[in-house]
Order: C-alpha cells, then sequence, then structure tokens
C-alpha cells in the first residue's frame, strides 16, 4: 500500500518532543530569507498517476505536492 509506506510508528513521547526554541527559531528565519527551502514537485490534479508512479519509483528529492 502506497500510503502505509511512508508512515512511522513512534511511542508517544517522542511525538510530542519539540526542537530546541533556537533551533525553531532559526529555521523559521532561514525559511523566510530563502537559505533554506524545501524541494518540491507540484502536480495538477489530472497529473495524479504521475505524482504516484514518481513517488513510487523513488524519484522524490522532497514533497511531492498534487494541486487539487
Amino acid at each position: 500500500n502506497l500510503l502505509a509506506r511512508d508512515v512511522r510508528l513512534l511511542p508517544v513521547n517522542m511525538m510530542r518532543r519539540r526542537p530546541p526554541r533556537e533551533l525553531e527559531t532559526r529555521l523559521v528565519g532561514q525559511f523566510a530569507t530563502g537559505e533554506l527551502q524545501v524541494a518540491t514537485a507540484v502536480f495538477e490534479a489530472r497529473q495524479f498517476g504521475a505524482a504516484v508512479a514518481q513517488l513510487q519509483a523513488g524519484g522524490s528529492a522532497g514533497r511531492v505536492v498534487v494541486r487539487w
């Protein structure tokens, strides 16, 4: 199942663990200035099959986004 492959089961204490505040502040600042970016591949809804194929092939270095 495509969706089940990307699921991680973590102990409850790991899900609630937050990064140090200074790290969070620095990362948000880096996103705001463009210094830090997340690779994304954007597909339109009609290209849903291509988006799934890219995920299944492991050809995505970042996030795959489907616009509805």
